[in-house]
């Protein structure tokens, strides 16, 4: 077994919270705070995070998969994974008063499917099928039959676009480039040259640059986010396509202890949804375990920063 005290810790930076996230889980703060003893209803999870969710129930705030869930005139936050026209539209038809917690990059997406579609191009949108931002930005194209989502090569052979349609694809905002190389790949082999435009925003690209960095590094990676979140599952791709294990845990409570005995450098990093006190009481955990030489890896600065909604003041 190695000495504890060369046991070191490589931390990520930047980890967690991005600038959509703090926005959205800062809209729901603010709903609950104007709106003291009323209910407040948030389409699909706020972010994709069991610990937010989870604080929020329990302080009053209902998740719904579905519109008609909520009374009539009643207040609806929309995640930040963004949602379709059709979603919209629903909400309107029971005059609820909407505040949108779309990360402006998703709403950014949404623009762009739509430009591109209104233009005669048939659009690809590169991302998980049964993830709410796929789901939402297909929703936003009037012409369902000008777009398809591909998640694999496989799924471009199955496309069946309208004849003589100029191919240009979009790809979802949290995924890494080697899940997005062989399906466009299999679309230039099939379709000739194509519009890519890599919508991968810049948290996603920050956080998987620091993972690969400490990856290299690391017999092992801890990366903190929860099973259901996107870009949390894909940072543990990172690490493995370098060559190292890595394990998704949502909680301190899921470190496997048994495999840190044998490890002298482990890595940690954590989701763009996963909050910062997951983090600190994961630290705690590991240093108590033996890993106290943190060393701090990418160090790259985040200034971002988005606005909340004017509709806030309307509450």
């Amino acid at each position: 077994m190695n000495n504890p005290a060369e046991k070191q810790l490589l931390l990520a930076s930047p980890r967690g919270f991005c600038a959509g996230v703090r926005r959205a889980v800062a809209i729901v703060e603010e709903v609950l705070q104007r709106r003291p003893d009323k209910p407040v209803y948030v389409f699909h999870e706020i972010v994709h995070n069991t610990k937010v969710v989870q604080d929020f129930t329990a302080r009053g705030v209902k998740f719904v998969n579905s519109i008609a869930e909520i009374p009539v005139g009643e207040v609806v936050i929309f995640s930040a994974h963004g949602v379709s026209e059709e979603v919209e539209n629903e909400a309107g038809k029971r005059s609820l008063t909407v505040i949108d917690a779309t990360c402006p990059l998703v709403s950014a997406l949404h623009s762009e499917a739509i430009k591109k579609t209104a233009a005669g191009e048939f659009l690809v949108l590169i991302g998980h099928p049964e993830h709410p931002e796929t789901i939402g930005t297909l929703g936003r194209i009037a012409d369902r039959k000008m777009s398809a989502v591909a998640e694999t090569g496989e799924d471009v052979k199955k496309l069946n676009p309208p004849p003589g349609c100029r191919i240009s694809a979009l790809t979802q905002t949290t995924l890494n480039n080697t899940a997005i190389a062989p399906v466009l790949e299999e679309l230039q082999k099939r379709f000739g040259n194509i519009t890519l435009s890599n919508r991968r925003c810049y948290a996603t690209e920050n956080r998987q640059n620091a993972v690969k960095m400490i990856a290299e590094q690391s017999e092992l990676v801890l990366i903190i986010g929860s099973k259901h979140s996107s870009n949390s599952r894909e940072l543990c791709k990172v690490a493995q396509n370098v060559g190292c294990e890595a394990i998704l845990i949502d909680s301190p409570d899921e470190i496997p202890f048994e495999r840190l005995e044998s490890i002298s450098t482990i890595g940690l990093s954590a989701g763009a949804s996963a909050p910062p006190e997951l983090v600190d009481n994961t630290l705690q955990i590991l240093s108590q375990k033996g890993f106290s030489a943190k060393i701090e890896i990418g160090n790259k600065i985040e200034n971002v920063t988005f606005p909340l909604p004017q509709t806030l003041s309307e509450l």
